[in-house]
């Protein structure tokens, strides 16, 4: 049959036996799954076995590229990663989560879809050190021997982005470094060399399998089904965001204004260099959000960044906690981090956390193998940092994560107030409640209720109340509740019915209003839409009824906009499903003791005290969490001491067939 905005096949890797195969999509599963995230979850089903340890071979990784990835839509460059991921809930009851991590891509997404693939399915695990090569028709599971343990992650990208460079260009890569190669559970693996794709611990998933990249180059384009309808909307859209006021090309842009303490450039010029162009801009990507950084001037000069993390540099609880002197100290570790492959968000805090625990006695110097450790001392960060990469030493237990580090001394990170950060399954939550407020507090609650917390992306956005002026940066005026509510009806699908139960008389309900968001977000992640770009500020493609024409004109299947809100849901539901699988459900989902206690505490920033405030300025409190919390599962028809899928909502979505793994549980 003919496939339009689809490739059509799946790739089956087998890289015990060295089997490689194709398969047609199934077209059935495509339409109610959509496409990348949401086919991932109910191809995962069929080929993980419950309970099986992420380092095994029979661990199956799911590559997923987007339906519109590849086309000519604006932001359309997302790919998706799903796996059981290494990190366990906690040393006493080793459960681990079935989650998906999200990528924008310069190259791989595309160029996999080009190459005539939807999904890849990677089992096994090879002999010795490889990487698997997808050139069009042309696979092959390649030598690696030259780039493990000898070619850090940059490395790797630019060999392999060279080395099968063709018609089209360089290839596309998802690539570990040394942290991944050794099992280290809080590494990252990097797509592009750029984006993140595979937060706690994906990198080590492939290490496992010893796989050290995926590269992907493909020449054979994408078809849609109505190509001038499809053009229309597209053209439509690149003209909607190019005459937008909030659009801006260049960096650095000017510091925000406002009375959060955080909302300001973490990188003065005269120390870094910032590089922004279309060479590390994301495929169809109008504007670009991620930058080039070099260091100007000090000890490391010349040394270079890529990526976004230094724009959470300026957080409370990462690089500002090192009391580095030098500003060029904080990017050099992050660098470090990046060429290993390790998570530079959980790598400032755990290095903040075990020099404290050194200062404060809890560990000595026997502990450490002689290394002194103190707040500032970049060289002792380093040192540590390699202990960390190499599973040396106390780095040895720093490499199987915090439940390990904090069993190992006797400690306990999420409820050290002083020192220390929330963790949740295992893992810690990015952000603290204070540094993001009004809209961003779904973010908060995105990170408590998804099996592994999302930091960035979110299916409604909305500018922030107080902190908003109208000048060239932020250039639309304070909205009022009823622009907002208009937005979640016209942008995500949701029912005038849904807006009125979360904006009521007295309160947004960001509970429910966190439902109504992810299931957008589970439409943008399928298609593979970036809702950060094609600008930081403002998220044009976050619009469902744009969305809902692209698909039809690009796949042939009509669709509403409320139907493909559906679809989302089902996404939402199926990852529940997995991970309930797994044991994963109830107190696993309780709110961090010290992420809770934030609310009553106060970050101290150049405005005076901060606090958690709503959208109306409110201070938030635990009490308001728990109730957001309790409406979150309320609203997705789940039940809430449970935290899982009741059968009536399975029914609902058609999702009958799996009714048997949660009905032991209600």
């Amino acid at each position: 049959m003919d496939y339009y905005g689809y490739a059509g096949r799946t790739l089956h890797v087998d890289l015990t036996h060295g089997e490689i195969r194709t398969q047609k999509l199934d077209t059935d599963l495509a339409q109610e799954f959509l496409g990348g995230w949401g086919i991932n979850y109910r191809l995962l089903y069929d080929y993980l076995k419950p309970h099986t340890d992420p380092f095994s071979p029979d661990n199956p990784i799911m590559i997923g590229t987007g339906v519109l990835t590849g086309t000519l839509a604006p932001a359309s460059s997302k790919c998706a990663v799903t796996m059981k991921l290494p990190i366990p809930t906690n040393e006493h009851n080793k459960k681990y989560i079935v989650a998906t991590s999200v990528g924008g891509t310069r190259r791989f997404g595309a160029m996999l879809k080009n190459a005539g693939y939807d999904h890849v399915i990677i089992t096994g695990r090879a002999e010795k050190p490889s990487y698997l090569k997808i050139v069009d028709d042309d696979i092959e599971i390649c030598d690696a021997q030259d780039l493990w343990g000898k070619k850090d992650l940059y490395e790797t990208t630019d060999e392999l982005a060279n080395r099968h460079r063709g018609k089209t260009g360089e290839a596309g890569t998802w690539a570990i470094g040394t942290a991944g190669e050794n099992l280290v559970v809080t590494s990252i693996a990097l797509v592009d060399g750029m984006s993140s794709m595979g937060r706690w611990g994906g990198a080590s998933v492939l290490g496992s399998k010893n796989l050290k990249a995926v590269v992907a180059l493909g020449t054979k384009g994408i078809r849609v089904a109505e190509p001038k309808q499809f053009m229309k909307l597209v053209d439509r859209k690149r003209k909607e965001i190019l005459s937008h006021p909030a659009f801006r090309r260049g960096y650095p842009k000017p510091a925000r204004t406002g009375s959060s303490p955080f909302l300001r450039s973490p990188y003065p010029p005269e120390i870094a260099e910032i590089t922004k162009d279309a060479s590390i801009a994301c495929m169809s990507c109008i504007d670009c959000c991620k930058n080039s950084y070099k260091i100007k001037e000090g000890r490391f000069v010349g040394d270079k960044v890529h990526g976004v993390a230094l724009f959470f540099m300026g957080e409370p609880d990462k690089a500002r906690r090192l009391n580095l002197a030098h500003y060029g100290d904080p990017m050099k570790l992050f660098a470090l981090m990046n060429r290993a492959g390790l998570d530079a968000f959980t790598g400032m805090r755990m290095l903040h956390f075990i020099t404290r625990l050194y200062e404060r006695g809890v560990i000595s110097e026997q502990d450490t193998d002689g290394l002194k450790l103190q707040t500032g001392d970049i060289d002792a960060y380093l040192q540590l940092l390699e202990k960390w990469i190499h599973r040396q030493g106390i780095g040895n237990y720093m490499a199987q994560g915090w439940s390990a580090l904090c069993q190992r001394f006797g400690v306990d990170a999420s409820m050290d107030f002083d020192d220390g950060t929330p963790i949740v399954r295992g893992g810690d939550i990015l952000h603290d409640v204070r540094w993001r407020t009004h809209d961003e507090l779904i973010w908060m609650l995105a990170q408590i209720v998804r099996p592994k917390p999302m930091h960035v992306q979110q299916g409604l956005s909305f500018p922030a109340g107080e902190d908003i002026q109208q000048d060239t940066y932020w250039p639309e005026p304070k909205r009022s509740l009823h622009d907002i509510r208009r937005d979640l009806v016209e942008k995500t699908g949701a029912s005038d019915e849904d807006a009125a139960r979360v904006f009521t008389d007295s309160e947004i309900n960001y509970g429910r209003l966190e439902k109504h968001s992810e299931d957008a977000l589970g439409v943008f992640n399928s298609l593979g839409i970036c809702t950060s770009g094609p600008s930081w500020d403002w998220q044009p493609m976050r619009d469902m009824p744009m969305l809902s024409d692209l698909y039809s004109a690009a796949t042939g299947f009509e669709i509403t906009p409320k139907e493909l809100k559906r679809r989302g849901e089902v996404v939402w539901n199926m990852e529940a499903i997995l991970n309930v699988r797994e044991g994963i459900l109830g107190e696993d989902y309780d709110p961090p003791v010290l992420w809770l206690q934030h609310t009553e505490k106060p970050v101290q920033g150049d405005a005076g005290d901060h606090y958690a405030t709503d959208w109306l300025g409110r201070r938030v409190s635990k009490n308001d969490i728990y109730h957001w919390l309790n409406e979150y599962y309320d609203e997705r028809g789940w039940d809430k001491e449970l935290k899982i899928p009741r059968i009536e909502k399975l029914r609902e979505l058609g999702l009958e067939g799996f009714i048997g793994l949660v009905a032991p549980y209600l």
